[in-house]
């Protein structure tokens, strides 16, 4: 498995190589590259193999990158291998498949490996790392009126294009001083609005009672009796 990035930990880097030279540190960092993109983050202990592929001939491998080799690299089993190297590889190619797994289960265990990890750290208990990330199913418990009245919240819908005004509609108009007349004329209004903007909206009714109310007060030729229900209503 080759992974897309390898970690460099700046400080311990310069650290181990602040004796090389440019072109010596340039060769290891190559080497690195080499064994982090290979299987296994090793590269076979053949000269003319490692050479082919740093894109060197014999003598510069002999001069350069041997003793770069024999330094910083270990020899087992024919294979060559950065010990630091195969650590973080190891490390991060084992967080790679949890987080992988944990997805294709639609990543509810993604909790209980935050979990696992704490519980690793030296001074953390398996106990105190439950405490700090519950379980989700049980969190689901405590969430689950919530979010079962989330998902079921009423989609927002388009005015039907046939819509007429029911009697509790013009009952709404007609309980705020409105005459039937004028309430359905208001309510011919609403629908080419509502039908114009293609507006969506998830009570209908709801956006009617406000419809009326601004009706009744953009209207200039409201009777007393409805300024004076308006006006009731503007100090509401």
């Amino acid at each position: 498995m080759s992974l897309p990035y390898m970690p460099l930990y700046v400080t311990d880097y310069e650290g181990d190589t602040a004796h090389l030279s440019l072109e010596e540190d340039g060769i290891y960092n190559r080497l690195l590259r080499l064994c982090w993109r290979t299987p296994g983050c090793s590269i076979p202990d053949d000269p003319a193999w490692i050479a082919r592929h740093m894109r060197i001939d014999a003598a510069s491998f002999e001069a350069k990158v041997r003793p770069i080799l024999d330094e910083f690299f270990t020899r087992d089993k024919a294979r060559l291998c950065n010990p630091r190297l195969v650590k973080e590889f190891e490390r991060i190619t084992t967080t790679s498949k949890k987080r992988s797994e944990a997805g294709k289960l639609g990543g509810r265990p993604a909790k209980a490996l935050k979990a696992n990890d704490e519980a690793a750290k030296p001074g953390i208990s398996k106990a105190q790392a439950k405490q700090n990330h519950p379980d989700p199913e049980s969190e689901s418990r405590f969430r689950g009126a919530d979010d079962e009245s989330i998902s079921r919240k009423k989609p927002a819908t388009a005015l039907p294009a046939d819509w007429r005004p029911s009697p509790d509609f013009i009952a709404v108009a007609v309980d705020k001083h409105l005459s039937e007349r004028s309430a359905r004329i208001e309510a011919e209004k609403f629908k080419n609005h509502a039908l114009e903007r293609d507006r969506r909206c998830v009570d209908w009714k709801a956006a009617w009672r406000n419809w009326v109310i601004k009706a009744i007060e953009f209207n200039p030729d409201l009777d007393e009796k409805r300024r004076d229900y308006v006006r009731g209503w503007s100090r509401m």
